[in-house]
């Protein structure tokens, strides 16, 4: 056992019984939202409902309850690692940085209001956007929302190293006010940075490093398919795929050639099956069910993979993945219920492990 990770690891041990049982989010999707903030309140969720009950009515009040949860399981595993960890960690955390960062842009794009409030970026509606869990400082998204204009925000951002990576895209998004552009560069320069500050310690890191990889090959795929059922140029849709994943460009070009969800969807088959994704898929046409599948599928391997591993990064990893899946679950059930949507949909929302 690494003696540098045994105090770390113990502040998150303590959290780990914390965890809502796979039974009880089973329950969950057979209450109504009032049923489900009870059975909440009988379990570590209690502190966040009740922090938060004097400022939001429900349904919002679920919502930023699960955030607000989220919020301080990555606080305790942003400060258990050891230094030779953190930078990976930090790299990591960048994803609700840039989640807010596009939820900003979009605001301004499509002029929109957005506002922040108790840890929670708020957007229209009064409906949550992304919540404060990365390495940004509240005062800054503060900042970014009272300037005029994306140019402005981006401008901002220099004094982070994602600014200076968007720069390079500014002229283009002048050009066209597509988006589309700036937010493939923000997620191309987290994937990079994970890939990058990952230093092997323990030796046992790769199980991370393959994680990362995996994730990327998912965001490619579901980049692929997107493009097919919108009908994209094929050259297009080369410049927002990030090759430093599993699968070659090659397997994705000749997909992308396919012009077919399906045979696109079978061509990956020798990487990841996504045969019953497709089978629902075609019944309700929306390309969530090839999402929720690729995460269920990398999810579930690396989760049980870093459980079962002495005490390292993988068990802070662990920790992380763990917390997120249970929001994700959480925000679909609160979803399935606003949408009035049959158990069986939610069920198939919801991933396991």
């Amino acid at each position: 056992m690494d003696r540098t990770y045994t105090g770390s690891y113990g502040r998150l041990k303590v959290s780990l019984g914390d965890f809502l049982s796979n039974q009880l989010i089973n329950d969950l999707i057979m209450r109504d939202l009032e049923g489900i903030e009870a059975s909440l309140r009988e379990t570590s969720y209690k502190e966040d409902i009740e922090q938060l009950a004097s400022l939001y009515k429900m349904p919002e009040l679920l919502d930023f309850a699960v955030n607000r949860h989220l919020i301080k399981k990555n606080r305790l595993a942003q400060f258990s690692p050891p230094p030779n960890a953190r930078p990976f960690l930090k790299a990591y955390f960048m994803k609700w940085d840039i989640e807010n960062i596009k939820s900003i842009i979009s605001s301004k794009t499509l002029g929109y209001q957005a506002t922040e409030t108790d840890s929670f970026l708020i957007g229209f509606r009064n409906l949550p956007l992304g919540i404060f869990a990365g390495n940004m400082t509240q005062e800054d998204f503060r900042i970014m929302i009272s300037l005029g204009s994306v140019d402005a925000v981006i401008d901002y951002l220099t004094r982070y190293g994602i600014g200076t990576y968007l720069l390079v895209h500014l002229d283009e998004y002048r050009k066209t006010k597509d988006v589309t552009e700036l937010y493939s560069a923000m997620d191309s320069y987290h994937f990079s940075t994970m890939l990058d500050s990952l230093k092997f310690y323990n030796g046992d890191e790769n199980n991370i490093r393959e994680y990362v990889r995996e994730t990327i090959d998912s965001y490619n795929i579901l980049s692929v398919l997107k493009a097919i059922q919108l009908s994209v140029p094929q050259d297009q849709v080369s410049r927002f795929l990030f090759l430093r994943g599993s699968i070659p460009a090659n397997v994705y070009e000749e997909a992308i050639r396919m012009q077919s969800i399906e045979d696109a969807a079978g061509h990956f088959k020798a990487y990841y099956d996504l045969t019953a994704a497709y089978e629902r898929y075609s019944r309700s046409g929306l390309l969530y069910h090839f999402e929720v599948a690729l995460k269920q599928g990398i999810t579930s391997k690396y989760i049980s993979r870093m459980s079962s591993l002495p005490v390292s990064l993988n068990s802070i990893f662990y920790f992380i993945l763990r917390s997120e899946l249970e929001r994700e679950n959480l925000r679909a059930i609160i979803a399935g219920k606003l949408y009035n949507l049959s158990e069986e949909r939610i069920r198939e929302m919801i991933i396991l492990v």
